[in-house]
């Protein structure tokens, strides 16, 4: 995956879970739902990384139903089988979160500026190499608001490839650091949001 870097300052301001709704019928889809995975050989999943997508018109009043067991997707009266050209999304690395989480230790030493992503469109039958591109952000400043807890962060905004893929498939996104020790591992289906993330500018120096 290609890597263009950028810097700029930012401020993560809100973080918003919402509890997982179910629902008898159709359900609204606003794009791609994303849980972490648990690392090989520890408890819990790195949290120190998460990730959203970012909005995206494609979505609006896409919902899915069952016809007879099987899964469609429709937007009013007509079948909508693929995701859209281009899906972006945005990974965020908190440093003050991963100073409190035992599963952040594994990678305790690598450089946010160097680490790698990898993604893969998956299904039942096969996985495919995702192509795309990562545009990296770097808020070193936490401003004088902030107290020594702040930590920072790393935003990260990945543009993949999705032309004609099928809404039935998973996007797998893996971090690695620059030596390839296993950072974090996120699995994403078609859902309702589950998060909401605000990123403004924080004042220049």
């Amino acid at each position: 995956m290609r890597v263009v870097r950028t810097s700029s300052w930012v401020l993560v301001t809100l973080l918003t879970l919402l509890p997982t709704l179910s629902f008898a019928g159709p359900k609204r889809i606003d794009g791609l739902e994303f849980e972490s995975v648990k690392l090989p050989g520890l408890s819990c999943a790195n949290v120190s990384f998460y990730i959203i997508q970012e909005p995206d018109s494609f979505f609006k009043d896409l919902k899915e139903t069952k016809d007879h067991g099987a899964v469609k997707f429709l937007r009013g009266n007509s079948v909508v089988e693929a995701f859209p050209d281009e899906l972006r999304f945005r990974v965020i690395y908190a440093r003050n979160v991963a100073q409190f989480n035992p599963c952040s230790t594994i990678g305790a030493a690598f450089n946010p500026a160097m680490v790698k992503f990898r993604a893969t469109w998956q299904n039942a039958h096969q996985t495919k190499i995702a192509q795309g591109t990562v545009v990296q952000t770097e808020w070193l400043d936490p401003g004088p608001w902030c107290e020594d807890s702040c930590g920072g962060a790393w935003v990260y905004e990945l543009r993949i490839d999705s032309e004609k893929v099928s809404l039935a498939n998973q996007l797998a996104i893996t971090i690695d650091s620059d030596d390839g020790t296993h950072l974090a591992e996120f699995m994403g289906g078609l859902g309702q949001a589950s998060a909401q993330q605000a990123i403004s500018p924080a004042p220049a120096p």
